[in-house]
């Protein structure tokens, strides 16, 4: 498992672009462009509704995952320092997740 946090998010993804068969998942911590970095989950499904009829292509692949689980943790963009705890409980939910 990966974890990328803003730009790292882009790292992780190369990286499991990479070795497939080596990373079972990928966890995005803050890692889209919306706006002031606070978005619901139905947001999230929302602006990749809006930017898929704009003709934004490079979202498409997150419009066809099925196997995906948005978690809201209104932390701002710095969850590793204001609620580590949580973050961390998140990871694990992901680790654990079969």
């Amino acid at each position: 498992m990966l974890v990328g946090h803003s730009g790292g998010g882009a790292l992780a993804r190369a990286a499991a672009d990479a070795r497939p068969d080596r990373v079972a998942r990928v966890v995005y911590v803050d890692s889209m462009p919306l706006g002031d970095g606070r978005c619901s989950s139905a947001q999230l499904r929302g602006w990749i509704g809006v930017q898929l009829d704009r003709g934004h292509l490079c979202v498409a692949e997150l419009a066809v995952m099925r196997d995906v689980d948005y978690i809201d943790l209104p932390t701002g963009h710095w969850p590793q320092f204001t609620k580590p705890a949580q973050l961390g409980q998140a990871i694990l939910a992901a680790v654990d997740r079969r």
